[in-house]
């Protein structure tokens, strides 16, 4: 394939991914506030767990790791490797309560908003290794970082046989945490490598609580905030190849330190701000990687990562009161390689929440790849399941007299497709 038909399938990928990016935005209500923390993001380590710190993805993996382009064969002199990867996402959040009968005792639990909702994102990476450094790696990545987006709509109906509907609450978070990134690393002797990056955050979080009223006597409000946030992380990681067959690798970021600028509303009235400033945090975090390639006539690659995030350190500035806990995730992937250019992907992910342990999260993945001269084209496909109890979004004062008192039951189901392309020039 020529380098016009390289970039025209280039081209052909990142309008796809920006088509895709536009699509009505929605998450898990647990990540509202901090955002879902996204690592693993091409297409190929999708399909393995978004296992790969050790496996090297090019500019794409430098929120894995600083030597990912070193890891992943792009130091060659003069070697230019371009990356973009597009998903697109379906989320489902099945908001449950206990059920009481009228001789007070429970029935089951019974759904009381149920929201099925689609999104999307796009991302980029760049290696680049220019020969007069000799041997340096510069990456470059363009990626959502932390996703905090959601919506939610459930209806309050009146305890009277015409069941009619007395208000609706819409709640509703938009935007994303961007991540601008610029990595250098270096292939040292004895197979060690070693690295630096530089990470820039930007985004704006819009958050919107509506009530409306849908009979006469019910009062309505909408409140509104928004945030404008950029900061900066350093990062920094180090790879060994003890031989041809095994890899390991070790990152560490610091937590990003966030300038924000707030403005609240409340019925369209200023509340706070406009623009007061004030500072939010993510988590530091290390990721811990391996990747083992067995002695095999047909080339098969298994990774391990462990991530910790000290979530121990933050405060959530909606939840001042609770407590946060440190996570430890764990993903496993395996590739296998049928011909040189058709490899199969598998993997698991097991993602830890840090307001509950009995809010974890499970996800299965698979892919596949195809290669043909200088051009990759990868498919990752993730579905993930969350069960988790939470405070009400309704207080139980203002339900129908035959729910129950206590949390919600809230079942998160998520699955994503992603669509990857790299040209190596």
């Amino acid at each position: 394939m020529n380098h016009r038909a390289a970039w025209l399938a280039l081209i052909g990928v990142l309008l796809g991914c920006a088509w895709g990016a536009g699509h009505v935005l929605a998450a898990s209500s647990l990540d509202r506030s901090f955002g879902t923390p996204e690592l693993g993001l091409s297409a190929r380590l999708r399909g393995m767990g978004g296992a790969g710190g050790a496996l090297g993805d090019g500019g794409l993996g430098l929120l894995d790791n600083p030597v990912s382009a070193v890891l992943s064969g792009d130091d060659a002199p003069g070697a230019l490797r371009l990356q973009a990867s597009g998903d697109l996402a379906r989320q489902s959040e099945d908001r449950m309560v206990p059920l009481y009968d009228t001789f007070d005792d429970y029935v089951h639990e019974t759904a009381i908003a149920i929201n099925d909702h689609g999104y999307g994102a796009v991302n980029f990476g760049l290696a680049y290794a220019p020969r007069p450094l000799g041997g340096f790696v510069l990456s470059l990545s363009s990626v959502e970082a932390w996703d905090p987006r959601y919506d939610y709509q459930d209806e309050r109906r009146s305890t009277a046989t015409t069941d009619q509907i007395v208000a609706e609450r819409f709640i509703t978070t938009t935007g994303a945490l961007r991540e601008t990134g610029f990595g250098l690393a270096h292939a040292l002797p004895f197979g060690l490598s070693a690295g630096a990056a530089l990470h820039v955050y930007m985004g704006t979080f819009d958050d919107r609580d509506a009530l409306v009223p849908r009979q006469n006597g019910v009062t309505g409000y909408v409140n509104e905030t928004r945030r404008a946030l950029h900061g900066v992380s350093l990062a920094l990681g180090a790879a060994w190849r003890a031989n041809e067959r095994l890899t390991g690798a070790v990152s560490w970021e610091s937590g990003p330190r966030l300038s924000s600028k707030v403005t609240s509303w409340a019925n369209d009235s200023v509340v706070v701000g406009p623009d007061v400033v004030m500072h939010e945090f993510r988590p530091p975090r290390v990721h811990m990687s391996s990747a083992y390639r067995p002695r095999n006539t047909v080339r098969t690659t298994f990774a391990a990562d462990v991530v910790w995030c000290g979530w121990s350190q933050l405060t959530d500035i909606d939840e001042p009161s609770q407590p946060l806990l440190d996570t430890w995730d764990v993903r496993f992937g395996l590739e296998h390689r049928f011909v040189p250019s058709l490899p199969g992907r598998m993997g698991f992910r097991y993602e830890r929440c840090p307001y509950s342990r009995e809010a974890d999260r499970a996800w299965f993945t698979f892919g596949m790849g195809w290669q043909v001269q200088r051009v990759a084209i990868d498919a990752g496909f993730e579905v993930g399941k969350r069960s988790s109890r939470q405070d009400p979004l309704w207080p139980r004062a203002e339900q129908a007299g035959s729910v129950g008192a206590g949390q919600d039951l809230v079942q998160d189901t998520s699955g994503r497709a992603t669509l990857g392309l790299e040209v190596k020039l």
